[in-house]
């Protein structure tokens, strides 16, 4: 999830940037690749290639202003999506200037918040990372980039490619999210000519948040062969039946309701909105698949109400889809493979159900700092917890003992 700080950032939802590329591909590519193409030219065969394997890539020059000044790469590369088979992925991948570190540059993946549900959402096709004037993910990458790591930013499955986006299910954004480390550390080595570390943390926004904790559950058994040594969640998205009716009614939230709905949809197919959604928002459906974060949520706000009857199915709860789809959006329901930091604002909605996402984590024997941002909203954790998020990686990354609130 993603929340709109103060006003509304608008964009046409259709738009899509072509930047100023250099195709190149591994020898078991489908082929020449031109930049038009670049999310659609698929191997027919992607079982051909392993988990992180790269398929195509292009260096990236046409960047926001934030990100300009960096040596930048976009990359298909071989996932797993939400059933299991085979995906192809993109993700941006920014390598830092200077002579590489000894042991490689260490390796952060960025996991985005939301931008949409359809394929003009990708965040790699935008040059702040984002599908609308809004720079802060941009910033954030571009500071880690500046702190000497290898920066990749996945679009998580569906979002550009081929398919669905299977919206706040914690595997796919997971394994997403841990199969561009590997094609980041490919394209260091391969394309670059430098060295990237075996060790990685990932730091993800709201549904990043999800991605980043989904991702210290599974980093050890889907990536042996890397090191995970710390997963940063701000202000992360968590996935509860319950709270759909606080959503449904707030009349800053409720458009939420379209993308669950949609994202329930790619990952149950043949289900019926109607099962989950109200009589206001069902009409909207179409809209809700392919419309973008700062136009779908600015639209719905411009015409429709808040309301538990208007956006919700009464039942909703009790429909075995739905009861499937958020049980698979759970995180802390499994050990963490590393350290946590879990930065949440007061005056978000979120921080009502972090409580319960600690006593999941720490049942778990896991290892966490919780830092809880008197009076901040969703949105200004990116920037706020900057400096605690700074500070913590570096020590993860030196060894250091990582602190503990359980």
């Amino acid at each position: 999830m993603r929340r709109i700080s103060r006003g509304l950032r608008t964009l046409t939802a259709a738009a899509v940037v072509v930047g100023l590329v250099t195709v190149g591909q591994q020898p078991a590519s489908a082929g020449p690749v031109s930049e038009p193409d670049f999310y659609t030219n698929v191997p027919a065969d992607l079982g051909a290639f392993a988990p992180g394997d790269v398929i195509h890539w292009e260096a990236e020059t046409d960047l926001g202003p934030k990100l300009g000044d960096l040596t930048a790469y976009r990359v298909m590369y071989r996932s797993d999506g939400y059933t299991g088979a085979p995906t192809a992925e993109v993700a941006m991948v920014f390598v830092p200037d200077g002579p590489t570190p000894p042991d490689g540059w260490p390796v952060v993946a960025w996991a985005h918040g939301t931008s949409g549900i359809g394929d003009s959402c990708a965040p790699s096709k935008y040059p702040s990372l984002y599908p609308s004037p809004w720079f802060q993910y941009a910033n954030e990458i571009a500071r880690l980039v500046r702190q000497g790591y290898v920066v990749t930013a996945p679009d998580y499955e569906g979002l550009g490619t081929p398919g669905l986006q299977p919206y706040l299910q914690t595997d796919p954004e997971a394994i997403a999210v841990i199969d561009a480390v590997r094609a980041a550390r490919a394209i260091v080595e391969d394309v670059v000519g430098s060295t990237a570390s075996t060790d990685w943390a990932v730091v993800g926004h709201s549904q990043g948040g999800q991605a980043a904790f989904g991702a210290a559950e599974l980093a050890a058994s889907r990536a042996p062969e890397l090191r995970l040594v710390g997963a940063v969640g701000l202000a992360p998205a968590t996935m509860a039946i319950g709270s759909m009716r606080g959503l449904a009614r707030d009349p800053y939230t409720f458009p939420y309701i379209g993308y669950i709905a949609a994202g329930i949809g790619a990952t149950h197919p043949g289900f019926d909105y109607a099962h989950f959604v109200g009589p206001q928002l069902l009409p909207f459906m179409t809209y809700a698949e392919e419309w973008c974060f700062d136009y779908w949520f600015p639209i719905l706000h411009q015409y429709l109400r808040p309301g538990v009857r208007l956006n919700l199915t009464q039942g909703y709860a009790s429909d075995p889809d739905v009861k499937d789809y958020f049980a698979k959006g759970q995180t802390g329901l499994r050990p963490a493979d590393a350290p946590i930091l879990y930065l949440q604002g007061t005056a978000d909605g979120l921080y009502a159900v972090a409580p319960a996402q600690l006593k999941r984590m720490c049942g778990q024997d896991d290892t966490v700092r919780f830092t809880a941002y008197p009076g901040l909203e969703h949105d200004p954790i990116v920037w706020k917890g900057w400096p605690e998020t700074k500070d913590w990686l570096a020590d993860r990354f030196a060894g250091k003992p990582a602190p503990n609130d359980c």
